[in-house]
């Protein structure tokens, strides 16, 4: 009994973390990783990801293929982050990615390293955008800050032609 309930335990956990469709962490999940880096490292970079066109993919190929779609690139992120990074989904086509103890810098290179290979792994072809902000000890900012600075660099990608990435 004891051991049933541990593991009940441990699949109720990973349900309430983790988004069933894309098997990445859940937004409450990146939530809490966040506010905890805030509080322990010097510095952290979160990226905002939208699939652009993603309406015209559900609209031309059907929901099961937006689907397959949100799951090929979260594939594509999950095998592009380092152990100690976070990938999430944000919410509808919109994922995102905190790396923490990183700099700008680090951000910047992940985010067109992505824009990159989900181009080059997905089927039927999409692109994405992004949005980094950065948050250091030197410039702390809150969570909601953070949040809202990477939203709107990715708002100004989609606005400046999508597949690119832009810095708050």
């Amino acid at each position: 009994l004891a051991v049933s309930n541990l593991m009940l335990r441990d699949r109720l956990k990973y349900l309430v973390q983790t988004d069933r469709l894309t098997e990445l962490y859940s937004r409450s999940y990146l939530d809490e990783k966040i506010g905890y880096s805030m509080k322990s490292d010097e510095k952290g970079v979160l990226v905002l990801i939208d699939i652009d066109d993603f309406k015209q993919i559900n609209d031309t190929h059907g929901h099961q293929k937006g689907d397959d779609i949100l799951i090929q690139v979260a594939r594509v992120i999950q095998r592009n982050i380092r152990d100690q990074d976070v990938a999430a989904r944000w919410g509808g086509e919109e994922l995102a990615v905190y790396l923490p103890k990183a700099g700008l810098n680090a951000g910047e290179m992940l985010a067109e390293r992505l824009i990159t290979l989900v181009s080059e792994y997905t089927d039927p072809k999409v692109t994405i955008s992004g949005g980094v902000s950065h948050w250091s000890q030197d410039r702390p900012k809150s969570l909601s800050t953070l949040f809202k600075e990477a939203d709107i660099a990715l708002y100004n990608a989609k606005r400046n032609g999508k597949n690119k990435f832009m810095t708050h």
